[in-house]
């Protein structure tokens, strides 16, 4: 588990024991840290795990310092975004002034959101930033699973597990 560093390393190990480890240890994390760096969690995992292992990256992806280091471990390891998003954030509406703050820094922002050029203008920049995400993720050869917080995560991750189990062979 990461912020801007380290805050919690689990151990690679196998079976269903340890799968519910790390969920445990995911939804009872409480984060120290208000910022996001990519770039140190894969610079990590290349210091700490030397052999082959599956990692789940579970982020927004706003953060811009992941690309070289995550094409970097995606040469060693079996990388998988999971890409949460927000829908608010796909189709803005109207809701007049609002204050925005930012999470990781805690800068305030006013936004009129009653005009639609604004309004698009933000929807433009956050699909600009999915497709270049997605085609980063294309280049390095990942498939992202898109995880819409408003829903269930149970059905984006079985549809990803079950196309993965067509496309490997099995040993």
């Amino acid at each position: 588990l990461f912020s801007e560093h380290i805050e919690k390393y689990i151990p690679p190990n196998k079976g269903q024991k340890h799968i519910f480890r790390i969920l445990r240890e995911i939804y009872g994390h409480i984060p120290q840290g208000k910022q996001t760096n990519i770039g140190a969690a894969m610079d990590f995992i290349m210091k700490t795990n030397k052999k082959r292992s599956i990692v789940f990256v579970i982020s927004d992806f706003i953060d811009e310092t992941y690309h070289k280091p995550l094409l970097v471990a995606r040469k060693k390891h079996d990388i998988i975004p999971i890409m949460i998003e927000d829908p608010i954030e796909k189709k803005w509406q109207n809701f007049g002034r609002i204050c925005f703050e930012d999470s990781e820094t805690g800068q305030q922002h006013w936004l009129n959101t009653e005009k639609k050029e604004i309004r698009d203008k933000f929807q433009n920049i956050k699909l600009a930033k999915k497709n270049e995400i997605t085609r980063f993720f294309s280049t390095i050869n990942c498939t992202a699973i898109h995880i819409d917080i408003t829903k269930s995560y149970i059905k984006p991750l079985q549809i990803f597990f079950e196309a993965r189990m067509k496309q490997k062979p099995h040993h």
